[in-house]
């Protein structure tokens, strides 16, 4: 498990699991030169695929989650009072059982390559090659992972909006701006 660092205390390429070593390379740190795992050769460019996601988009997928689920909750309780408005499947269930309970995946549908974030990380420091060995697999690596959201676009009205390299961009502009993570100073 991933543990964010207390508030107030300087954010590590340790604690950015998702896009650690590129985005570190602005830091005021050693230049990091991760071994990144080798997938097989049926995955795109090489390297495992994921499902990257801009922070923003997370946000904004929460978001959506807790309008649905307040609207739900009140449609909830409108129902269990009686009320007409309520539909018919709110009232199936009582407060806090399968009519407030729902799943939804929030992602981009679009897996990318550890070579194509490299890549884009690349782009966003400039041009400027990034530091990287490639190692073999890790036991328990899978070849690909990303989230199919189309239930989240259906129910809330929610999809993704940033891109790939979005992400990368805003993630090095963040770390050259903030070479001593958060709450340090420049």
């Amino acid at each position: 498990m991933v543990r964010a660092p207390a508030r107030g205390r300087a954010c590590t390429p340790a604690h950015l699991r998702r896009l650690p070593a590129p985005a570190s390379t602005p830091l005021a740190r050693p230049p990091p030169r991760p071994r990144l795992p080798h997938a097989t050769p049926a995955c795109r460019a090489g390297t495992a695929l994921r499902d990257y996601i801009h922070v923003v988009d997370l946000a904004k997928g929460h978001l959506a989650a807790c309008d649905w689920l307040f609207r739900r909750a009140a449609d909830v309780v409108a129902a269990a009072a009686g009320g007409a408005s309520a539909p018919a499947s709110a009232a199936a269930a009582p407060m806090g059982g399968a009519a407030l309970c729902e799943v939804f995946n929030l992602g981009t549908g679009r897996p990318s390559s550890v070579r194509e974030v490299i890549a884009a990380y690349e782009v966003a420091a400039g041009g400027r090659p990034l530091p990287h060995t490639f190692g073999p697999r890790r036991p328990g690596d899978v070849q690909g992972s990303w989230a199919d959201a189309s239930k989240a676009a259906s129910v809330l009205g929610w999809t993704a909006g940033k891109t790939l390299p979005d992400m990368c961009a805003d993630s090095w502009r963040w770390a050259s701006a903030n070479p001593q993570g958060y709450g340090g100073s420049k």
